[in-house]
Formats: C-alpha cells, sequence, structure tokens
C-alpha cells in the first residue's frame, strides 16, 4: 500500500516534470520564433531605410547640381564638364531609384518617376547651353524641376519616417 503510494507519487512527479519540461521547451521556441521574426524585420527594415535614404540623397545631390548648372544657363557659361555632371547625377538617381524601386509603391514609384522624368527633360537643354552659348535662363524649367523635386522628396521622407516611427514604438 506504502508502496502504491510511492509509485503514484513518482509516476505523478515524472508526469508533471515531463508536463513542465514540454512546456518549457514550448515556450523558449516560440521566444526563438518570436526573436528570428523581429531580426529578419530589423534586417529587411535597416536595408528598407538605407535604401531610401541613398536614394533621398540622390535626389538632394542632383537638384543642388541642376539649380547650380542652371544659373550658368543665362550666363552662357556651361561647359562641357557641367552637361557632364548633370548627366552623371541624373544617371546616379535614376540607379538609385532603381535600386529602391523594391521598397516602394506604385503611387510612390510613379511620383518618383515624374520626378527622375523632370530632371531628365532639362538635360539636353544644358547640352544647348553648352553647345549655342545663348539661351535665356527662363529655358531652363527650376520651378518645375523644384516642383517635383519637392513632391519626391516629401514621398521619401514619409517612406522613411513612418517605418522608424512603426518601429521606435
Amino acid at each position: 500500500m506504502v508502496s502504491d503510494i510511492l509509485i503514484t507519487a513518482a509516476i505523478g512527479g515524472t508526469v508533471g516534470a515531463v508536463v513542465t519540461a514540454a512546456a518549457s521547451l514550448f515556450q523558449t521556441h516560440l521566444q526563438q520564433q518570436s526573436e528570428n521574426i523581429r531580426w529578419h524585420a530589423e534586417f529587411y527594415l535597416e536595408r528598407k531605410v538605407e535604401s531610401l535614404m541613398d536614394l533621398h540623397a540622390a535626389l538632394e545631390h542632383a537638384k543642388l547640381i541642376y539649380i547650380e548648372k542652371g544659373l550658368k544657363i543665362g550666363y552662357g557659361t556651361v561647359t562641357k564638364e557641367d552637361v557632364d555632371e548633370v548627366i552623371s547625377v541624373w544617371q546616379r538617381f535614376e540607379q538609385k531609384l532603381n535600386q529602391a524601386s523594391v521598397f516602394l509603391t506604385n503611387d510612390q514609384q510613379q511620383i518618383l518617376s515624374e520626378t527622375l522624368d523632370k530632371f531628365h527633360e532639362a538635360n539636353p537643354i544644358f547640352n544647348q547651353a553648352y553647345e549655342e552659348r545663348n539661351m535665356a535662363p527662363s529655358d531652363f524649367a527650376r520651378r518645375e524641376i523644384l516642383d517635383k523635386y519637392r513632391e519626391g522628396s516629401e514621398v521619401l521622407k514619409e517612406e522613411i519616417n513612418g517605418p522608424i516611427k512603426e518601429f521606435s514604438n
């Protein structure tokens, strides 16, 4: 009788220990899975923000160069180096947009593509200013470029800051 009680207690203790160990293993597995998901989310969020910040930097640089070189049009002082720099800056912006496009919605992609196109439309004006040296400053679409720049910049700021705010909460 005493041995039956001891056997029952031993079996109950063993079953309890097994159940507790299984529950602990399951909880550990869930925590590891959650940490793994979080790590992947952080990894891709970091890539996204980095890519969008590179795109934003390329957009900012393009604006500065186009406006700076655009001022030279009215003075007839556009050089071949200016034309090459404008085209190089546009190509860098295009490259960064292509790289970041996987992180953009269709609407965001459309706005930034229109921004890229507006810069591209100015490229022949620089080439013409270099070749002819007698263009009026009004031939350069400074206002339109700045308007498209602002639209594109706003899209990027919202897309960069949104995940950062969400992630920090």
